[in-house]
């Protein structure tokens, strides 16, 4: 388990808000269904802090903005699909030293496609009574929102990180 980090927590409670703000406020409906954001953005660079930490950042900020868009009929998915994004983002980047802004890009592109894309393609085959083709057209417009987010999650990633790393001193 995790040692609970105050600064950690903060900093990924922020980023939770940034997915909710991004997926309320800065959303592109598509036609048939659904919507792009750049939630997934800040859910892999919330992967920075640790496994805990992503999930947290992706699972509660993904559901809460699908409650707050009217999609709450997704939430409950949403907790898990993009929780385990930021669980599975964390996992791969904090096992790798001097990681690149381009292979941050890559991983999150890989996972973001496997976790997102997939989760969501079988949930939408579940809640239509399995029907294939529903499933199938949730894949580009989950595609194109994975590849958004994850292209701005790595241009972010190095002005998050050397943030992330540096120390608060109290003056006396």
């Amino acid at each position: 388990m995790e040692k609970v980090n105050v600064k950690n927590m903060v900093i990924a409670a922020v980023l939770a808000a940034m997915v909710v703000v991004s997926i309320f406020f800065i959303h592109i409906p598509m036609i048939g269904q659904g919507y792009v954001h750049i939630g997934d953005s800040f859910i892999l660079l919330g992967a920075l802090l640790g496994p805990m930490y992503g999930f947290l950042v992706g699972g509660i900020g993904g559901m809460l903005g699908d409650v707050l868009t009217g999609y709450a009929v997704y939430a409950p998915w949403t907790l898990i699909i993009h929780g385990l994004q930021g669980v599975l983002m964390a996992l791969v980047i904090t096992n790798t030293t001097d990681l690149h802004w381009a292979k941050f890009f890559l991983y999150g592109l890989i996972i973001s496609v496997l976790t997102v894309v997939l989760g969501y393609a079988i949930v939408e085959y579940l809640l239509s009574g399995n029907q294939m083709a529903l499933a199938l057209a949730t894949i580009p417009i989950n595609f194109l929102q994975v590849a958004v987010g994850s292209a701005l999650g790595a241009a972010l990633y190095a002005p998050v990180k050397k943030l992330l790393s540096l120390r608060v001193t109290s003056e006396k």
